[in-house]
């Protein structure tokens, strides 16, 4: 049962591979949702080094010319952590979607303490950009996961297992095309719902009418690839359009 309940967090929580070429052993966390865009906690490793990376994947960001990139975060008992870095070019660009990137280096001692936050307050400051938010406990658990995974097999194993449980059922259109609730993509249509439908009168009475048709209709939906790959063609429209 307890090599059950690990596989299980370990399929939920992170993607891993190793690199061909150079032998490193990659870990990434699913997305962590920011309101533009979202975040990846990335552990790269071999038989004597390790260090790990957060990777800012962002939507609406005016690069321009060298500046600094903060991210703070404000935890429990006002415990902040500040991660910086000089972004020298224009951002690079991420094939799969498009979006703009930035990696962070992070500490292990901070990682630990983000993990373990039962709050987590961002702020992300960019030249004259600021992006703020709350993380909301699907995306906690998503670190507490990628820690669970990298360096700790019973850190918060209960409650990661009785997250996964109490996410079983959840099947819905996006999530059905993609192959995942935690998709990049997937995370971009949910900013796309919380940050602009979610602000307007109509945009409301969709969400409503989504969320009551949308798992029976996935559930009849899911079998047939050729629909699946024009909804996904469509869902890529609009967050193009949306970018």
């Amino acid at each position: 049962m307890q090599d059950e309940i690990k596989e299980k967090i370990k399929n939920y929580f992170i993607d891993s591979e190793e690199d061909k070429f150079t032998k490193y052993k990659i870990i990434k966390s699913k997305p962590v949702g920011l309101a533009k865009g979202f975040f990846q906690i990335i552990h790269v490793s071999d038989k004597e080094t390790s260090a790990i990376f957060f990777n800012f994947f962002l939507l609406g960001i005016d690069w321009g010319s060298s500046a600094p990139f903060n991210f703070l975060l404000v935890l429990d008992d006002d415990k902040r952590i500040a991660l910086t870095e000089t972004v020298d070019t224009a951002g690079a660009v991420d094939i799969a979607s498009d979006t703009e990137w930035v990696r962070v280096c992070i500490s292990m001692a901070d990682m630990l303490a983000i993990a373990k936050a039962n709050k987590i307050e961002y702020s992300l400051r960019y030249r004259l950009q600021t992006i703020e938010g709350v993380l909301d406990d699907a995306d906690k658990n998503r670190i507490k996961g990628f820690y669970n995974n990298t360096f700790d097999g019973n850190f918060e194993k209960k409650c990661l297992y009785d997250f996964i449980e109490s996410e079983k059922g959840g099947c819905y259109i996006a999530t059905m095309v993609y192959g995942s609730y935690s998709h990049p993509q997937v995370l971009l249509l949910r900013c796309f719902r919380d940050k602009y439908l979610a602000n307007k009168s109509w945009g409301i009475g969709f969400i409503e009418v989504y969320y009551k048709y949308a798992p029976r209709l996935a559930e009849k939906l899911k079998k047939y690839k050729f629909i699946n790959k024009i909804i996904r063609c469509l869902l890529d429209s609009v967050i193009w359009l949306a970018k």
